[in-house]
Protein backbone atom coordinates (compact mmCIF):
# COMPACT_ATOMS: atom_id res chain seq x y z
CA UNK A 1 0.00 0.00 0.00
CA UNK A 2 2.84 2.41 0.83
CA UNK A 3 4.60 1.51 -2.40
CA UNK A 4 1.65 2.72 -4.46
CA UNK A 5 1.60 6.09 -2.71
CA UNK A 6 5.38 6.76 -2.81
CA UNK A 7 6.67 8.52 -5.92
CA UNK A 8 10.21 7.18 -6.43
CA UNK A 9 11.09 9.63 -9.20
CA UNK A 10 10.30 12.54 -6.92
CA UNK A 11 12.19 10.92 -4.05
CA UNK A 12 15.25 10.34 -6.27
CA UNK A 13 15.11 13.95 -7.45
CA UNK A 14 14.88 15.15 -3.85
CA UNK A 15 17.89 13.05 -2.84
CA UNK A 16 19.87 14.31 -5.85
CA UNK A 17 19.04 17.92 -4.97
CA UNK A 18 20.08 17.33 -1.36
CA UNK A 19 23.41 15.83 -2.47
CA UNK A 20 24.01 18.76 -4.85
CA UNK A 21 23.16 21.24 -2.09
CA UNK A 22 25.54 19.56 0.35
CA UNK A 23 28.26 19.45 -2.30
CA UNK A 24 27.90 23.18 -2.95
CA UNK A 25 27.82 24.08 0.73
CA UNK A 26 30.88 21.97 1.63
CA UNK A 27 32.94 22.62 -1.50
CA UNK A 28 35.77 24.28 0.45
CA UNK A 29 36.44 20.95 2.15
CA UNK A 30 36.58 18.62 -0.82
CA UNK A 31 37.27 20.90 -3.80
CA UNK A 32 40.89 21.48 -2.79
CA UNK A 33 41.44 17.74 -2.53
CA UNK A 34 39.95 17.09 -5.97
CA UNK A 35 41.98 19.89 -7.57
CA UNK A 36 45.17 18.63 -5.92
CA UNK A 37 44.48 15.05 -7.03
CA UNK A 38 43.76 16.25 -10.56
CA UNK A 39 46.99 18.26 -10.67
CA UNK A 40 48.89 15.13 -9.64
CA UNK A 41 47.13 12.98 -12.25
CA UNK A 42 47.56 15.39 -15.20
CA UNK A 43 51.11 14.25 -16.11
CA UNK A 44 49.99 10.62 -16.14
CA UNK A 45 46.91 11.38 -18.24
CA UNK A 46 49.04 13.34 -20.71
CA UNK A 47 51.66 10.59 -20.75
CA UNK A 48 49.01 7.99 -21.54
CA UNK A 49 47.56 10.18 -24.31
CA UNK A 50 50.99 10.76 -25.85
CA UNK A 51 51.87 7.08 -25.55
CA UNK A 52 48.63 6.12 -27.25
CA UNK A 53 49.15 8.66 -30.05
CA UNK A 54 52.84 7.99 -30.64
CA UNK A 55 52.83 4.19 -30.28
CA UNK A 56 52.17 3.58 -34.02
CA UNK A 57 55.34 5.51 -34.89
CA UNK A 58 57.33 3.53 -32.34
CA UNK A 59 55.94 0.25 -33.73
CA UNK A 60 56.88 1.36 -37.25
CA UNK A 61 60.48 1.95 -36.16
CA UNK A 62 60.47 -1.41 -34.36
CA UNK A 63 59.39 -3.14 -37.57
CA UNK A 64 62.36 -1.49 -39.27
CA UNK A 65 64.68 -3.15 -36.72
CA UNK A 66 65.20 -0.39 -34.15
CA UNK A 67 65.10 -1.35 -30.48
CA UNK A 68 62.02 -0.07 -28.65
CA UNK A 69 63.89 2.20 -26.22
CA UNK A 70 65.82 3.81 -29.07
CA UNK A 71 62.64 4.10 -31.16
CA UNK A 72 60.88 5.85 -28.27
CA UNK A 73 63.81 8.25 -27.85
CA UNK A 74 63.80 9.03 -31.58
CA UNK A 75 60.05 9.67 -31.64
CA UNK A 76 60.20 11.94 -28.59
CA UNK A 77 63.12 13.92 -30.02
CA UNK A 78 61.31 14.34 -33.35
CA UNK A 79 58.14 15.52 -31.58
CA UNK A 80 60.08 17.97 -29.39
CA UNK A 81 61.99 19.37 -32.38
CA UNK A 82 58.72 19.72 -34.31
CA UNK A 83 56.99 21.53 -31.42
CA UNK A 84 60.05 23.73 -30.84
CA UNK A 85 60.08 24.66 -34.53
CA UNK A 86 56.43 25.58 -34.45
CA UNK A 87 56.98 27.73 -31.36
CA UNK A 88 60.05 29.36 -32.89
CA UNK A 89 58.03 30.43 -35.92
CA UNK A 90 54.75 31.37 -34.24
CA UNK A 91 55.89 33.19 -31.07
CA UNK A 92 57.45 36.17 -32.90
CA UNK A 93 54.33 36.43 -35.08
CA UNK A 94 52.06 36.32 -32.04
CA UNK A 95 54.18 38.93 -30.31
CA UNK A 96 54.02 41.22 -33.35
CA UNK A 97 50.24 40.78 -33.50
CA UNK A 98 49.96 41.60 -29.80
CA UNK A 99 52.03 44.76 -30.26
CA UNK A 100 49.79 45.83 -33.17
CA UNK A 101 46.72 45.09 -31.03
CA UNK A 102 48.11 47.14 -28.14
CA UNK A 103 48.81 50.08 -30.44
CA UNK A 104 45.33 49.92 -31.90
CA UNK A 105 43.80 49.82 -28.40
CA UNK A 106 45.77 52.93 -27.46
CA UNK A 107 44.66 54.70 -30.63
CA UNK A 108 41.06 53.65 -29.99
CA UNK A 109 41.15 55.03 -26.45
CA UNK A 110 42.65 58.31 -27.68
CA UNK A 111 40.05 58.59 -30.47
CA UNK A 112 37.14 57.88 -28.14
CA UNK A 113 38.35 60.35 -25.53
CA UNK A 114 38.82 63.14 -28.09
CA UNK A 115 35.72 62.38 -30.17
CA UNK A 116 33.30 62.33 -27.24
CA UNK A 117 35.28 64.81 -25.16
CA UNK A 118 35.72 62.28 -22.34
CA UNK A 119 38.22 62.74 -19.59
CA UNK A 120 39.36 59.20 -18.81
CA UNK A 121 42.08 60.62 -16.63
CA UNK A 122 44.21 58.06 -14.87
CA UNK A 123 42.68 55.10 -16.67
CA UNK A 124 43.86 56.27 -20.08
CA UNK A 125 47.35 56.97 -18.78
CA UNK A 126 47.54 53.67 -16.94
CA UNK A 127 46.44 51.64 -19.97
CA UNK A 128 48.84 53.41 -22.31
CA UNK A 129 51.65 53.01 -19.77
CA UNK A 130 51.03 49.25 -19.46
CA UNK A 131 50.91 48.75 -23.22
CA UNK A 132 54.03 50.89 -23.74
CA UNK A 133 55.91 48.79 -21.19
CA UNK A 134 54.82 45.61 -22.97
CA UNK A 135 55.77 46.97 -26.39
CA UNK A 136 59.16 48.21 -25.23
CA UNK A 137 59.85 44.93 -23.43
CA UNK A 138 60.31 46.52 -20.00
CA UNK A 139 57.61 44.40 -18.39
CA UNK A 140 59.57 41.17 -18.80
CA UNK A 141 57.31 39.96 -21.58
CA UNK A 142 58.63 39.62 -25.09
CA UNK A 143 58.31 36.99 -27.76
CA UNK A 144 61.74 35.48 -27.28
CA UNK A 145 61.87 35.36 -23.50
CA UNK A 146 58.34 34.05 -23.09
CA UNK A 147 59.38 30.41 -22.65
CA UNK A 148 62.55 31.15 -20.71
CA UNK A 149 63.34 28.68 -17.94
CA UNK A 150 62.20 30.03 -14.59
CA UNK A 151 64.59 28.19 -12.30
CA UNK A 152 64.98 24.60 -11.24
CA UNK A 153 61.32 23.93 -10.51
CA UNK A 154 60.20 24.35 -14.11
CA UNK A 155 63.19 22.36 -15.32
CA UNK A 156 62.36 19.51 -12.93
CA UNK A 157 58.72 19.50 -14.02
CA UNK A 158 59.80 19.28 -17.66
CA UNK A 159 62.18 16.39 -16.96
CA UNK A 160 59.53 14.65 -14.85
CA UNK A 161 56.91 14.88 -17.57
CA UNK A 162 59.31 13.89 -20.33
CA UNK A 163 60.49 10.86 -18.38
CA UNK A 164 56.91 9.79 -17.63
CA UNK A 165 56.08 10.04 -21.35
CA UNK A 166 59.19 8.01 -22.16
CA UNK A 167 58.34 5.29 -19.64
CA UNK A 168 54.73 5.10 -20.78
CA UNK A 169 55.82 4.74 -24.40
CA UNK A 170 58.35 2.02 -23.57
CA UNK A 171 55.86 -0.01 -21.55
CA UNK A 172 52.75 0.86 -23.58
CA UNK A 173 52.50 -2.44 -25.43
CA UNK A 174 53.07 -4.50 -22.29
CA UNK A 175 50.45 -2.51 -20.39
CA UNK A 176 47.89 -2.79 -23.16
CA UNK A 177 48.39 -6.56 -23.43
CA UNK A 178 48.15 -6.92 -19.65
CA UNK A 179 44.95 -4.90 -19.48
CA UNK A 180 43.45 -6.93 -22.32
CA UNK A 181 44.18 -10.14 -20.39
CA UNK A 182 42.82 -8.65 -17.17
CA UNK A 183 39.55 -7.44 -18.64
CA UNK A 184 39.06 -10.35 -21.01
CA UNK A 185 35.50 -11.62 -20.91
CA UNK A 186 34.78 -15.31 -21.28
Amino acid sequence: MLKDRLNYKLLNLLILCAIAYLAIITNEYWLGFILRAFSIMVPFILAFAFAYALDPFVKYLERKGVRRSLAVAIVIIVVLVFCGGILAFTLPLLYDQFVAFAKSIMEFINDISTKFNLNLGGMELKITDIFNQIIEGKSGFNGYDFFRWQGNQLHCQFVYRLSSWYLFLIRYEENSQSSKRTFKTN
